[in-house]
């Protein structure tokens, strides 16, 4: 049965069932004028009666079909904004693929990260979700080249941190690094805080979400060591193919990059040092004086120490 028919149907029943309370008044009404005398009273329906029914009827009629209308104008807007995403993602590939296959010099930019095309340019990155790795194009791995991504404002935080501070010191990496995070994690806090305003969670369930928050930055694949059961006793991160240490497979680049850790360090202590108090507190860590420790010397927690990529950096908080 088609939605015009069955608001036709609902209107019809409401208009009889008022058609026959109308009668039923005036019957009544009629009965009380006349003393309640039945033998006297025939029922006689007035023209007016019919006026009460047919308005009902033609209100929940057009009501009907309006209601109708309407959700079936909410349903097409809504397929059509699902489908938005899939759309653009199509005619993206269609005409990329299309590119590829009609243009020599189109796949070569490609492979470099950056297509001209009609006076546009686009920058293509690739995306390594199980190493948490970010890279400029498309091609083979000794075409492309690592990424990470910084915001404009906290490259711009870095540079002044360079340029204000004491170069000698030996803890420059990690000021930057901690300046650098608590800059997002002032906006990333709140974020959490919104999607759970009326919920206590762990700290493992914050952590988890910043994991989330920073695993397309190209940093590479952060993790909890351990059961998250108890990982309370030993409070360890993992940091596997960092963009740290992407150069400390041989001999020479560890000399080059030994020590950078430290930067990471800084980054880790600005993050879990914003959390909030009452979220740090049951893990034995306080707010602002989170500490994180990392040996870059020791081939048990550093990559450039030798430690293999593939087991990752590994940071200590404490307070």
């Amino acid at each position: 049965m088609s939605k015009n028919i069955q608001s036709l149907v609902h209107a019809l029943i409401v208009a009889v069932v008022f058609f026959l309370l109308a009668i039923g008044l005036q019957f009544v009404s009629d009965l009380y004028q006349s003393n309640w005398d039945f033998t006297s009273q025939a029922l006689a329906v007035k023209e007016y009666t019919f006026m009460i029914p047919l308005l009902v009827f033609a209100f929940e009629f057009i009501l009907s079909l309006a209601t109708n209308k309407i959700n079936d104008t909410v349903q097409e807007v809504s397929d059509i904004v699902q489908n938005v995403p899939d759309e653009v993602q199509k005619r993206t590939r269609k005409e990329i693929d299309r590119l590829k296959d009609d243009n020599e010099k189109f796949r070569k930019q490609l492979a470099k990260g950056v297509v001209e095309h009609n006076q546009h340019y686009y920058r293509t990155l690739t995306y390594k979700n199980e190493e948490g790795s970010l890279f400029n194009g498309f091609g083979d791995a000794k075409d492309i080249t690592r990424n990470v991504l910084f915001s404009n404002q906290t490259i711009n935080l870095i540079f002044r941190k360079m340029r204000d501070t004491d170069l000698s010191n030996q803890n420059l990496l990690h000021d930057i690094g901690k300046s650098a995070s608590e800059r997002f994690a002032a906006e990333m806090v709140r974020d959490i805080q919104k999607q759970y305003s009326s919920k206590n969670i762990e700290l493992t369930d914050w952590l988890l979400q910043w994991i989330e928050f920073d695993s397309d930055a190209g940093f590479g694949k952060f993790e909890l060591e351990g059961d998250l059961n108890n990982w309370k006793e030993k409070k360890v991160i993992l940091l596997k193919h960092s963009f740290l240490t992407e150069d400390c497979l041989d001999m020479e680049s560890r000399k080059k990059n030994y020590g950078l850790c430290k930067f990471m360090t800084g980054y880790l202590e600005g993050i879990i040092s914003s959390f909030p108090h009452d979220v740090l507190t049951p893990y034995d860590l306080v707010h602002g004086k989170v500490s994180v420790t990392h040996d870059t010397s020791s081939e048990k927690e550093c990559i450039c120490a030798k430690r293999p990529v593939h087991e990752g950096c590994r940071f200590h908080l404490s307070s």
